[in-house]
């Protein structure tokens, strides 16, 4: 991994969530195939040491951000964990714009999201 998408990765990380330990400790020596996507975003994928124990993740996207890229495009980052084993960061538009780049880690903020409505919507709550 080079150095920005260990700073995506590391920001998302520093929420509280069952599992993260697990997860951190996974990070010191993941590593990345690449792009997870053909769109031209800069999602990335995550291969992680199988050795190492498995997160007890109750959620397969456990965490997430939202913010600016560096030419100023809305997006929103997903980290993705499959069977206890960080997997991939997507990064998306939040306005269907082109993106410039990986996100400087103070350019994100952790989502906070409201209940989920009857419906099963849910706001975002710091926008």
């Amino acid at each position: 991994m080079n150095a920005d998408e260990r700073a995506v990765l590391d920001v998302l990380l520093t929420r509280d969530f069952p599992g993260r330990d697990e997860l951190i400790v996974q990070a010191q020596s993941v590593q990345t195939n690449g792009p997870s996507c053909t769109c031209g975003c800069p999602s990335f994928s995550l291969e992680a040491d199988r050795a190492l124990p498995p997160a007890p993740v109750a959620e397969r996207m456990p965490t997430d951000a939202h913010g600016t890229d560096p030419g100023g495009n809305k997006i929103g980052v997903l980290l993705f964990v499959d069977d206890g084993y960080l997997a991939e960061v997507e990064i998306y538009s939040i306005e269907g714009n082109d993106f410039s780049g990986l996100p400087e880690p103070g350019a994100l903020r952790l989502s906070e999201w409201s209940e989920p409505s009857s419906p099963g919507t849910r706001h975002l709550l710091n926008p």
